[in-house]
C-alpha cells in the first residue's frame, strides 16, 4: 500500500511540468514570434533571410519566441518544441532552433544532432554571447535574430571564428551534474516504491519528452532525429 502511494506522489511530482509548464506551439513559419516582439517587416525579413538560407544549404533555423516559459526549464523546453517540430531532415539531421523567452530573458540555441560537430556548445554559447545579446540588450531583438541566422550559416560551413572563451568546459560539467542526479533519481525512486516506481517513471519521462502542441501550419520539419546538443544564455 505504502508502495503504490509512493508510485502515485512520483507520477504526480513528475508530471506536474507537463501539466503547468507551457506548450509547444504550433510551428507556421521559420519566424514564430508568440512573444509579439518583432514587427511585421522585421518578420518578413527574416523570414527571407531563413528560406533564403535553408534553399542553398538544406539547414533548417528556426526562430520560436514565447511569452513565458510558465516555470518550465529551458533547455527541457527547448529540447522538447525541437523534437516535436522535428527540426532539420530525416537524412542529416540539420535543424536549428533559436528559442527566446521574453519574460525570463533567456536566449537558447538547440542545434540537430548533425549540425552538433559544427555548431558544438561552445561555438552556440559564443553566438548567444557575442551576437544576440548585446543586440537583444538594446531591445534590437531583429538585428540579434540575424546576427544568429548568419552566425550560424558560418559555423555550419565551419567559417565562424572562435574566440576560444566559450563555454565547453562548463557544458560537460553540467553534463555530469545531469547525470549524478538522474543516477541520484533513479536509486531513490527503486528504493522507495522499486521496480515498479522506475518503470512508472521512465513511462513518464518518456511521455514528457514526446509532449506536443498544435500541429498543422505551412511550414514544418522534415522528420529530424533530436537534438544533439545547444547553449543558453
Amino acid at each position: 500500500m505504502v508502495r503504490h502511494a509512493c508510485v502515485c506522489v512520483i507520477v504526480i511530482l513528475v508530471s506536474a511540468p507537463t501539466v503547468f509548464g507551457a506548450d509547444v506551439p504550433t510551428l507556421q513559419s521559420p519566424v514564430n514570434d508568440y512573444g509579439n516582439i518583432l514587427s511585421i517587416s522585421e518578420e518578413q525579413e527574416l523570414k527571407s533571410a531563413l528560406l533564403s538560407q535553408e534553399k542553398q544549404t538544406s539547414n533548417q533555423i528556426v526562430i520560436l519566441t514565447i511569452p513565458s516559459l510558465d516555470g518550465d526549464n529551458l533547455e527541457m523546453y527547448a529540447n522538447m518544441v525541437f523534437n516535436t517540430w522535428k527540426l532539420g531532415t530525416a537524412k542529416n539531421d540539420n535543424g536549428v532552433l533559436i528559442l527566446y523567452a521574453v519574460k525570463e530573458d533567456k536566449i537558447r540555441i538547440e542545434v540537430g544532432q548533425g549540425l552538433e560537430g559544427s555548431i558544438p556548445d561552445a561555438i552556440a554559447s559564443q553566438i548567444i554571447r557575442k551576437e544576440m545579446r548585446p543586440k537583444f540588450t538594446e531591445q534590437d531583438y531583429a538585428g540579434g535574430f540575424s546576427a544568429a541566422i548568419i552566425a550560424i550559416t558560418k559555423a555550419a560551413k565551419g567559417e565562424y571564428e572562435v574566440d576560444g572563451s566559450g563555454g565547453g568546459g562548463i557544458s560537460i560539467i553540467w553534463l555530469f551534474v545531469a547525470i549524478g542526479l538522474i543516477v541520484v533519481i533513479f536509486t531513490i525512486v527503486y528504493a522507495v516504491a522499486g521496480m515498479d516506481g522506475v518503470v512508472m517513471l521512465l513511462y513518464i519521462l518518456t511521455a514528457v519528452a514526446r509532449r506536443g502542441g498544435g500541429g498543422g501550419g505551412g511550414y514544418g520539419g522534415s522528420g529530424g532525429r533530436g537534438s544533439g546538443g545547444g547553449a543558453s544564455g
